[in-house]
């Protein structure tokens, strides 16, 4: 398995946000609530991302596995409550929401991701 240097998984996450604001961007064109819906899974699938990144980057000693490894079960578990944080206020504080959109560019971001760390990966 490779692992990509934290340099390149932080610029992965920048083209999620990229990818998300293009998005939202060409749903405004259709609907302004598929735009905003579309938004906030971008930003869903990004914010987790990130949150994951910086906890899982943290300086850690190679001689310390466990510690390692429970950083990562810590990182996802603040990732699935990041995400489901973001979709709840989306749900709660916008008037309307495209629950379709919103899922639609949450799993795209996610998705484009692999894509993202291929294209990173072989700079």
């Amino acid at each position: 398995m490779r692992i990509l240097p934290a340099r390149k998984v932080w610029q992965v996450i920048l083209l999620q946000l990229g990818l998300t604001i293009l998005v939202a961007a060409g749903l405004l064109m259709s609907d302004k609530v598929l735009s905003v819906s579309g938004l906030a899974g971008g930003l869903a699938a990004t914010a987790g991302n990130a949150i994951f990144a910086s906890v899982v980057f943290r300086r850690h000693s190679k001689q310390e596995p466990g510690r390692l490894l429970g950083s990562y079960y810590a990182a996802e578990f603040i990732k699935l409550a990041l995400t489901a944080l973001i979709f709840l206020i989306a749900i709660l504080f916008f008037k309307k929401v495209s629950i379709a959109a919103m899922l639609g560019v949450y799993l795209v971001v996610h998705l484009a991701s692999t894509f993202f760390v291929i294209a990173v990966g072989r700079e």
